[in-house]
């Protein structure tokens, strides 16, 4: 994926279709974003199929902290464009070379929804505990 278009997100230019938005400040840098904030770069890409593996090594970079090197700023850190297109560059070189990309790209879907049902079960766990003391705090004596 040549010549990658990445560009720092402004609310005055329409979105492309195929965009993925990324955070750019914090430290959560690099995180994908269900949509665009004022501290994101947009990344374009020319397809769905394009988009997902895109967002999918952004999670991945994000998660690993491997931008965390990139990082500027005193007070706020934040990752330059120019640095993070090198990174992600280099990254989706490694991945288009690796085997089973496809296989292994289910295999994170999978276990994301796995966590997602988790997480899902652990509210419902903390919502159950939580009536359960709010059950004998509140008992009224007789």
């Amino acid at each position: 994926m040549q010549n990658l278009k990445i560009v720092t997100y402004n609310p005055k230019n329409v979105l492309p279709e195929h965009a993925i938005c990324v955070l750019s400040k914090g430290l959560n840098s690099g995180k994908p974003l269900d949509g665009p904030t004022p501290n994101s770069f947009v990344i374009h890409a020319s397809s769905n199929e394009q988009a997902r593996l895109i967002k999918s090594i952004c999670m991945g970079l994000w998660k690993t902290k491997s931008l965390y090197p990139y990082h500027v700023g005193s007070v706020i850190p934040f990752i330059r464009i120019a640095d993070f297109k090198d990174v992600l560059q280099n990254a989706i070189e490694k991945a288009l070379i690796t085997e089973n990309l496809a296989q292994k790209s289910m295999q994170i879907g999978k276990l994301e929804e796995m966590e997602k049902v988790y997480l899902s079960n652990l509210t419902l766990i903390q919502e159950a505990k939580k009536a359960i003391y709010l059950s004998f705090i509140r008992h009224k004596r007789k």
